[in-house]
């Protein structure tokens, strides 16, 4: 994890433009690398130096203040927040037609929460949506029935993916494993009896 820009001056999250200033300037006197003359320590001197800048060049700026401590306090929130907030996002920008965007978020809150079968699912529906992604998307779905067979949305998220590449008999296996997980699921029952029933007529 990246070291805190105020740690590195040694000041709180409240201080005064002046007070980083003077921190900065303390540091300056103290830890600057022509103050060593061990090439070792003068090369590490120069590293932290270098780290001392950076914190002081973007705590001084207060645009570039604000945005880091919006982001340092987004980062210190549980990261199950985090992920039902990237999926939230996500949710709104699919529902306004930024599906790119959308897929990002969705992307992120997978990233943040890979167990949450939730999103994967919304992840998998948007790649779905693209033919040249729709194995990918059955992958998502793959690996959501997989990790938590007793999540419904799985298998009618990839019965459904099947049954619109017209391929009916996979969306049947697709539901017949959905009901030895879920044995008295209404929906999978009437899909499997629906899917049995197009496959037996792409037959003919």
């Amino acid at each position: 994890m990246t070291e805190d820009k105020y740690s590195i001056l040694g000041i709180p999250k409240t201080a005064s433009q002046a007070d980083i200033k003077a921190a900065y300037l303390k540091l300056a006197r103290e830890r600057h690398p022509d103050r060593f003359k061990d090439p070792d320590e003068r090369d590490a001197a120069a590293r932290r130096f270098q780290l001392i800048n950076e914190a002081f060049n973007l705590l001084r700026d207060d645009e570039r203040r604000r945005k880091y401590d919006e982001e340092r306090e987004w980062q210190q929130k549980p990261p199950e927040q985090r992920a039902e907030q990237h999926y939230k996002d996500g949710k709104y920008r699919e529902q306004t037609g930024q599906y790119s965007e959308a897929l990002k978020y969705y992307y992120e809150a997978v990233q943040v929460a890979p167990d949450n079968p939730t999103y994967k699912v919304a992840a998998g529906r948007l790649l779905g949506k693209d033919r040249s992604k729709q194995r990918q998307a059955a992958e998502l779905f793959e690996q959501v029935i997989t990790k938590s067979p007793e999540t419904r949305e799985g298998y009618l998220a990839l019965g459904e993916l099947y049954t619109g590449l017209g391929l009916h008999t996979r969306a049947c296996r697709v539901y017949e494993r959905g009901l030895k997980a879920l044995p008295k699921d209404p929906e999978l029952q009437i899909l499997l009896s629906q899917s049995t029933a197009a496959a037996k007529r792409a037959k003919k």
